[in-house]
């Protein structure tokens, strides 16, 4: 396994926030501190594609094996009260979840944020974070990806959003029910928010005979 993608680099918060780090992440058989909102999720997967569309690129493919692991990111770090690519209390990442989910890929990539925009302008908002962050910006763009999941979790008086990147190995067998897409939800621009966008984190694995 190696790591390729760009480090983490935290970003100044433009309110000041304390992120605490707590207990254990479970992953089998989350109960969400509250619903996904999938409207929001999949409001943020068009915004991609549009995106990535409009930059020569081609859509990706809503996997909902990745919705489940980032649904599971973005309530744990709600409910854990934390920000960060790395899970405590031993600083696993996400990668480590997609391999106990027997999720099988050659490259994988996670963009965080949260905003407390009012909720019909939250995903205009952290897209519009998301490109213009060099590191984010060239995750959600690496013409290698295939896949996409969104976890949408409201907590209070934010969202907290958590998107997956990913090319599933040729092992992987796993076929996704549709392309994601559809139009995004016409909203105006988002008022004056508190907000904190986290760095990219990303892998790319290289097992002769996988992939």
């Amino acid at each position: 396994m190696t790591t390729n993608l760009p480090r983490p680099v935290t970003l100044v918060p433009t309110v000041g926030l304390v992120l605490l780090l707590c207990a254990t992440l479970l992953l089998a058989a989350p109960s969400f501190a509250a619903d996904p909102d999938t409207g929001l999720e999949r409001d943020l997967v068009a915004l991609t594609n549009v995106d990535r569309t409009s930059n020569g690129l081609s859509a990706l493919v809503e996997d909902p094996r990745l919705v489940d692991v980032a649904r599971v990111r973005s309530d744990d770090m709600l409910v854990r009260n934390y920000f960060s690519h790395d899970i405590p209390p031993n600083g696993e990442k996400v990668f480590d979840l997609l391999d106990r989910a027997s999720i099988l890929f050659r490259s994988a990539g996670e963009n965080l944020e949260f905003n407390t925009s009012p909720r019909e302008g939250s995903v205009q908002f952290a897209q519009k974070d998301f490109m213009n962050s060099p590191t984010h910006r060239a995750n959600l763009l690496r013409d290698v990806y295939t896949r996409v999941g969104a976890g949408a979790i409201p907590g209070t008086g934010k969202v907290m959003y958590t998107v997956l990147f990913m090319r599933p190995s040729a092992a992987d067998s796993f076929v996704p029910p549709a392309l994601a897409g559809g139009a995004a939800s016409s909203v105006g621009q988002a008022g004056a928010v508190d907000f904190t966008v986290n760095s990219v984190v990303g892998r790319s694995l290289n097992i002769p005979g996988l992939d």
